[in-house]
């Protein structure tokens, strides 16, 4: 690709830029694509525009214990501890091996904290600094790989900035970020952009056929709902509309209850979904209030799923499914999907659109 040669000229030249930002949805090629820079940089040996790939250097990139690359990324606040990307290393590396393409859900599923609100705290922009005053083990290039960068607490982001403006000698910095508007502007000015093109579609049909033999009329269906993120698409092949009717059930439940502390939790797991999940979210939904409306008038033939829990929870859900209902559901999650391609904050569309649908849920239309 040209992003990749563009960097291979850059190292090649010896004309690296001390900070790069390589933007890509979640799900992209972008964390790939810096492991296998840092690669490049690193190796002993590289050929034809490529790191060897088998040299003692490539084999610690790879596995993420090479001692001049450092990474940093959004980890649990534990009340009294500092919150700190070494303290995870482990399950990182394990991140990295399963599925370096993973989005912020697939990573709190390893760390097994998907209740836990992520973020890269103040404590770790003292890391930063003690890690790159170190001497570089091998004589060159010392990088900092920070992933998700936009979870950087204020006041991280305000240090980060000033060792971004007088960076240690021989040192770089990869931000491999999803969301840029979430980014202080000051931090990106310093940055060279490198643009990471989500997936195509074709490509996603060639991982679901070829790596997990799925017929391509399925690949197809796939690869068109997961918008360019190869994390969306391997979800909703592992899980199907699972992978969001639990969530969708749960926090339908929680509306109409009005918990503010589930709705609260809720609003986490939907940040945490990525763009992509979210939307799909969205769409199911609406396939959903339109079922149970199916279903309430035209019998259970209409019934939008094959998941026996999906098809109960319709069942029951039916009985409030008046047509002036659902077209005021129906309204209101069309517009809050509406927000979120604008790129309004998915936590405030989400709470907002809680609070609607508990209202119109509790109305009576008699």
């Amino acid at each position: 690709t040209k992003q990749k040669e563009a960097l291979r000229r850059s190292v090649d030249a010896g004309q690296i830029p001390h900070a790069q930002m390589f933007l890509g949805i979640e799900g992209s090629a972008a964390l790939p694509m810096a492991l296998a820079f840092a690669a490049y940089v690193m190796c002993d040996d590289p050929k034809d525009g490529d790191s060897c790939g088998t040299c003692p250097n490539c084999s610690k990139v790879r596995k993420a214990m090479h001692p001049d690359v450092h990474f940093v990324y959004p980890v649990p606040n534990i009340s009294g501890t500092p919150a700190l990307s070494t303290s995870y290393i482990s399950p990182w590396r394990s991140f990295l091996e399963q599925n370096p393409y993973g989005d912020l859900n697939f990573w709190t599923d390893v760390l097994e904290a998907p209740q836990k609100q992520l973020n890269i705290s103040r404590a770790e922009s003292h890391q930063i600094l003690s890690d790159l005053s170190l001497k570089s083990y091998q004589g060159g290039y010392k990088m900092m790989i920070i992933w998700l960068p936009e979870f950087m607490h204020s006041a991280t982001a305000n240090a980060f900035l000033k060792i971004l403006e007088e960076p240690p000698d021989h040192t770089l910095f990869v931000l491999v970020c999803a969301d840029a508007e979430a980014v202080i502007g000051t931090i990106i000015s310093r940055c060279q952009v490198l643009n990471i093109p989500p997936f195509t579609e074709d490509e996603l049909i060639q991982v679901l056929t070829g790596k997990f033999e799925l017929a391509e009329e399925n690949a197809s269906e796939i690869a068109l709902m997961a918008g360019g993120s190869l994390s969306e698409a391997l979800r909703i092949y592992q899980g199907g509309e699972a992978a969001y009717a639990t969530f969708f059930m749960n926090w339908l439940r929680n509306c109409y209850s009005g918990d503010p502390l589930h709705l609260y939790d809720d609003m986490m797991v939907f940040q945490g979904l990525g763009k992509a999940g979210q939307r799909n979210m969205m769409s199911f939904a609406l396939s959903i209030f339109r079922g149970s409306l199916l279903h309430r008038y035209e019998g259970p033939s209409q019934m939008p799923s094959n998941q026996e829990e999906v098809m109960e929870f319709i069942r029951k859900f039916s009985k409030l499914m008046e047509v002036d209902r659902v077209m005021e559901l129906s309204k209101m999650i069309s517009e809050a999907h509406y927000e979120l391609e604008r790129n309004i904050h998915p936590p405030l569309v989400f709470l907002q659109l809680s609070l609607q649908l508990r209202t119109v849920l509790k109305k009576n239309y008699g």
